[in-house]
């Protein structure tokens, strides 16, 4: 049985990342926020987590975009 104490996880929405990018002076469409996630969950790395910085670089490895 699951102690559902001893998980944790962790949860994005797209309107976070559109957020950050237009913040950041970038305009995404949802559907590419949504792709950017669904990439940061198949390449997830562990030893470093989800961050800002994988999101930019992800960001431009599928949309030759740069923010920061």
């Amino acid at each position: 049985m699951i102690n559902r104490q001893e998980i944790i996880s962790f949860k994005w929405h797209v309107d976070e990342v559109v957020y950050s990018a237009k913040e950041n002076g970038k305009n995404i469409s949802r559907a590419q926020a949504v792709e950017i996630l669904k990439n940061q969950e198949r390449k997830h790395e562990a030893t470093y987590g989800i961050t800002w910085a994988r999101v930019d670089e992800i960001l431009n490895e599928l949309f030759g975009i740069f923010w920061r």
